[in-house]
């Protein structure tokens, strides 16, 4: 699948999420703004890290995770 994308990021090259690192060295290698991206995620560690990193954050349906949990997150009312 690697062979689909121009940039992968992986644990081995950025901090694991939420931390914004890898979503920041993504944008980096891709030569884009914050501004100018979204993140597409299912959790909310996706929500946080795209939160920390500016960037457009949305959620898309996971069995595992509760939505409220995802829309807490994107509200900044999570506890």
């Amino acid at each position: 699948m690697s062979e689909l994308l121009e940039v992968v990021v992986t644990r081995q090259d950025a901090p694991p999420k939420p931390a914004p690192d890898g979503l920041h060295l993504a944008l980096n290698q891709l030569s884009v703004g914050p501004q100018h991206a979204v993140l597409v995620g299912d959790s909310p560690a996706d929500m946080t890290g795209a939160r920390a990193a500016g960037v457009l954050a949305l959620g898309a349906g996971c069995v595992a995770v509760a939505e409220a949990d995802v829309i807490g997150v994107v509200r900044g009312t999570a506890s």
